[in-house]
């Protein structure tokens, strides 16, 4: 190589290590760790093995702890800004309850001020809180509760009153067990607890100076037991969910404004404290979001309400609503009211003019009592009445009887319906498509002529009082079921002159079990009826006087008559008796002392028995 080309070669690489030099050297200017950062990147604090990390803003550091927590003592870690340095060290503080001021500085010297700070944002007391004065209040309050772990009670227990606000609790969100309105709370609002979204327990309120109770974030709650006479207005906008019961038992409350709930887990009720001495003031229920009572719906002694509405109400555990006799006019709708699966009662209510039910499929007892001035009862879609169907007294109902109750094919225990004086229905006509009823009782039915069970299996047919003045039962050729005829006590309705009978029967020839409590039927005649698939039994209690039957040829089961006085009892028809005769009992109080006995076809029977007061007569 020759000695220019060597000179040229080292002038090269001088250059080369000039620039690479410069670009190193303008890298580290540029280099953010190099020396200008002055600022706190973490910061936390350790005590008693638990580790509460800062927020940093842009000059504090604020430390959120629990209350009652301690940090006197506690260990700090602090991580830096390279190469940046923090004056007082904070591994050799201890007071970390108070302000600190800190100065970071960086490796240039610039320096950057921080101010740390203790908050009790978010903070949790454990639990329970009893706050009895207004001074306990105010400092209960400075700081700044959000979660109270156990129960919040609000009053003494008895005393003058002596709190008068609870503006202080306004960071409270949530107690995990009971809240209580003591009946010394002076205040007339409760206006500090705005955003409490979640009682785990029940909130209770008691009668005090309380006017208006608003809980404008309330979300969910486990039970309610509003028992105060004072309070008038109750308001939860944002409340969904009751997960207990929920009871108001109150008399001045007019309004409760609860738009968006929609479930209530148990029972949901409204009474007054004493209903002898007192009145409610309740005009209107409106709950337009409520879909589900898991327990009982419950109304009673409402004595001035107009109207009880539930529009998107679908299911319910049972339903009662009880009035007075003093209630006005009401109208009461649940539209989509599917399945009340217990009782679904209406009773003492009036002025209550039409039972609606439009999309009811199914219930367990379906109770309709004292409702005077009743004009329809409409179900179109029941299908099944899993226990009792009881209609008392049917009043003013139009000439249709219950086919308003289009689809009902099963009563599984009683179906009960008692006339009311003003009730003009002779032909009683049942469910169209009703097939299986477990007892059909007619109670005092004194207009009724014409009944039709054609079809329907019935267990128990029961006929009492004023249905026996004229009636006659259309059937099938054989009743399976057993039939009770109680003639024991007089007529509530009848009017003028009017006397009892044995029912006339059409295409029914024979029955399972006959019971006959002859009482106010002085002359007892049986027709129609050629068998008895049963029992034949007679009760009386000294009315009748004469007793035969006309087509009755056997009886499969016995044939038992007690206590029949001086009648006269005529057989003359019956030929075969399956069990035993039984005539009169073994007390004086049930001999037979009448004047005729008489069998004059019978055939056959396991036993007869004949018990007199006096054989020499």
């Amino acid at each position: 190589m020759s000695m220019y080309k060597t000179k040229a070669m080292k002038y090269i690489l001088l250059m080369m290590f000039s620039v690479l030099l410069w670009s190193c050297n303008k890298n580290k200017e540029d280099d953010p760790f190099a020396g200008s950062d002055n600022y706190v990147v973490s910061f936390s604090l350790t005590s008693r093995d638990q580790t509460i990390h800062a927020s940093i803003s842009d000059a504090e550091i604020i430390i959120a702890k629990p209350v009652g927590y301690s940090l006197n003592g506690a260990t700090a870690k602090v991580t830096l800004s390279e190469n940046a340095g923090i004056q007082p060290n904070p591994a050799e503080i201890s007071d970390w309850e108070n302000e600190q001021v800190f100065v970071v500085t960086a490796r240039n010297g610039q320096k950057k001020v921080y101010t740390y700070s203790v908050i009790n944002s978010g903070a949790t007391a454990n639990g329970s809180i009893i706050l009895q004065t207004q001074a306990e209040v105010d400092a209960f309050g400075v700081n700044g509760i959000t979660e109270i772990k156990g129960s919040l009670v609000i009053g003494a227990t008895s005393g003058r009153d002596s709190i008068t606000s609870v503006a202080p609790l306004n960071n409270l969100k949530t107690v995990s067990y009971n809240v209580t309105i003591k009946s010394t709370y002076a205040g007339k609002t409760l206006d500090g607890l705005v955003a409490l979204e979640t009682i785990g327990g029940t909130l209770c309120i008691e009668t005090s100076g309380l006017k208006e109770a608003k809980f404008s974030t309330l979300n969910s709650v486990m039970g309610g037991e509003i028992v105060s006479k004072s309070i008038v207005k109750i308001e939860c906008p944002k409340l969904t969910h009751v997960y207990g019961d929920f009871r108001f038992s109150t008399t001045n409350l007019t309004v409760i404004d609860m738009p968006v709930l929609e479930a209530v887990d148990r029972d949901f009720s409204f009474d007054i404290p004493d209903f002898r001495n007192d009145v409610s003031s309740m005009q209107s229920l409106v709950f337009p979001a409520l879909k589900n009572v898991g327990g009982t719906f419950y109304i009673a002694n409402q004595a001035n309400i107009t109207k009880i509405n539930l529009p998107e109400l679908t299911t319910c555990g049972a339903m009662a609503l009880t009035g007075s006799a003093t209630l006005g006019t009401v109208t009461v709708s649940f539209p989509k009211l599917e399945k009340c699966k217990k009782e679904l009662l209406y009773d003492n209510l009036p002025k209550l003019q039409e039972v609606k039910l439009p999309s009811l499929t199914q219930a367990g007892s379906f109770v309709i009592s004292s409702c005077g001035d009743l004009e329809s009862i409409d179900a179109p879609k029941l299908k099944e009445v899993d226990k009792d169907l009881y209609i008392c007294p049917f009043i003013d109902m139009d000439t249709d009887g219950f086919k308003n109750l289009a689809a009902l094919t099963s009563v599984g225990g009683l179906f009960h319906i008692k006339y009311g004086y003003d009730t003009p229905m002779k032909n009683l006509i049942l469910p169209p498509i009703l097939k299986s009823c477990h007892t059909l009782k007619l109670d005092d039915c004194a207009t009724i002529e014409s009944l039709n069970i054609t079809g329907i299996d019935i267990k128990e047919l029961i006929l009492e009082r004023g249905t026996l003045i004229n009636l006659t039962i259309k059937g099938d050729r054989i009743f399976n079921g057993t039939l009770t005829v109680d003639a024991e006590n007089n007529s509530s309705i009848a009017t003028g002159s009017y006397s009892y009978a044995f029912p006339k029967f059409e295409g029914i020839e024979e029955t399972g079990s006959l019971k006959i409590i002859p009482g106010r039927i002085p002359v007892l005649a049986i027709a129609d009826i050629k068998k008895i698939n049963g029992n034949f039994q007679i009760v009386n209690y000294g009315g009748i006087t004469t007793f035969s039957v006309q087509d009755l040829t056997e009886v499969t089961g016995d044939v038992i008559s007690r206590d029949l006085g001086l009648a006269i009892l005529e057989f003359a028809s019956i030929r075969k008796v399956g069990g035993n005769i039984l005539i009169g009992g073994n007390s004086i109080y049930e001999t037979f002392d009448g004047e005729t006995l008489h069998f004059p076809l019978l055939t056959q029977a396991n036993s007869l028995q004949i018990y007199v007061s006096d054989l020499s007569t």
